[in-house]
């Protein structure tokens, strides 16, 4: 295929994509049905990329992307840009992803093609791919599972929310891993990437539960997990959640990733004292004054949601990770107390308030801050790039401005 058709077709998966996460369907988007088959694919790996990458650098010189030098770091580069394909960003990434599939499996990449949502994002698009045609359907995308008789004993009982535009097979997978985790005892349930909209009852019978996943689903409220007294990882990213919800008596949860939902307020979280990470990127979350009662809190990515402040964090002394890229944040005055802040990522932002102290803490040793501003510090100063630290650049200009002085 033609490079320009290749960036075309990437062009319409990510603004499939971007239109999903503003109706809170980015779920079903077709191109976050690429990424998780990439990652599926890939997850035997060590590291888990750079097979990946060595399939792709190919394809890079005629779409004209530089790809960093060695295996490891292609490796690294892709696992950063993933994050931001999944928002619909990443353009050099989903060109080359798009590149690998339409040369070694047109008919998946057709597959998802025909899945996106808007006809129009169809108009500038080939008309076929490796002989696959993209308006025909020439083979079945999805064939129906078999019927499949539902038993009502205790032991397979389905949710009563059941409906028939969810996946009836996918209701009887969730069923058998709840039975297999009710006979095992592993602390462990995973749900995730299942075409379910609701938890299963008998999810509630599970009180000995420590990781809990529904990520990637289309459950869009959660009841009932304060029984789960033993709770520590809730995982309910890339999918329907409208609100988390309520914590009280989960008093062991450190982990909760919420991240690319339609979630806006994270107060629950403030009736879990052990929290320790929080991954709350690409929601319309605005407040962070919550985590005044989350004093553990070792890691928060907040980036591209609504915040605008970050009071609430000056209780938070065991920071170590703070990520508020393209959010509207202008003042990093709440966390310059902070002891052990170790990274710090601001891209995308304008920071108007600072002081110069804070960037000489001895805690601080990596600042990733491109595509914005920051007052006093010339913008050439800043990363040229999402994984590059210009922590040194801002100490030494600072240090020169104060001896010159």
């Amino acid at each position: 295929m033609e490079p320009e058709e290749i960036v075309r077709i990437s062009l319409a998966l990510r603004a499939d994509l971007k239109q999903a996460r503003k109706t809170g369907l980015q779920a079903d988007a077709p191109l976050n049905a690429i990424i998780d088959d990439l990652q599926s694919r890939y997850a035997g790996f060590t590291p888990k990329y750079e097979a990946y990458g060595r399939n792709i650098r190919r394809y890079a010189g005629a779409l004209g992307i530089r790809l960093p030098e060695g295996d490891y770091h292609l490796h690294q580069w892709i696992a950063g840009n993933l994050e931001n394909l999944r928002k619909g960003a990443a353009p050099p990434l989903a060109n080359l992803i798009v590149y690998h599939l339409a040369d070694t499996r047109p008919e998946f990449l057709v597959a998802q093609l025909l899945k996106i949502a808007d006809p129009r994002a169809k108009l500038d698009l080939p008309s076929q791919i490796g002989g696959f045609e993209i308006w025909t359907e020439p083979f079945p995308l999805s064939p129906e599972p078999p019927s499949v008789r539902f038993r009502t004993d205790p032991e397979n009982r389905f949710h009563h929310n059941l409906t028939e535009a969810f996946s009836r097979r996918d209701w009887e997978i969730g069923a058998h891993r709840i039975l297999q985790e009710r006979h095992r005892r592993t602390g462990l349930l995973d749900l995730s990437k299942l075409r379910i909209d609701a938890l299963p009852d008998t999810v509630g019978d599970l009180t000995w539960l420590k990781d809990l996943s529904i990520s990637v689903t289309s459950i869009t409220k959660l009841d009932g997990l304060d029984r789960f007294k033993q709770l520590q990882l809730l995982h309910c990213s890339y999918g329907k959640l409208r609100e988390l919800p309520t914590l009280a008596g989960c008093e062991n949860l450190v982990q909760i990733t919420c991240g690319v939902t339609p979630i806006s307020d994270i107060a629950p979280v403030g009736l879990c004292p052990s929290l320790e990470r929080l991954y709350c990127g690409s929601t319309y979350v605005a407040d962070l004054t919550p985590l005044r009662s989350c004093p553990r809190l070792q890691i928060l990515h907040c980036e591209d949601t609504s915040v605008g402040t970050l009071n609430g964090l000056e209780a938070c002394l065991e920071l170590q990770l703070l990520d508020c890229s393209d959010t509207a944040v202008k003042s990093l005055l709440p966390v310059e107390g902070l002891p052990a802040l170790e990274t710090l990522l601001l891209n995308g932002c304008h920071i108007e308030e600072h002081s110069a102290a804070f960037w000489q803490s001895p805690a601080l040793r990596e600042v990733i801050f491109c595509r914005g501003t920051l007052k006093g510090i010339p913008s050439h100063l800043l990363s040229r790039s999402f994984d590059e630290n210009c922590l040194p650049r801002i100490r030494e200009y600072l240090e020169s401005s104060f001896r010159t002085q």
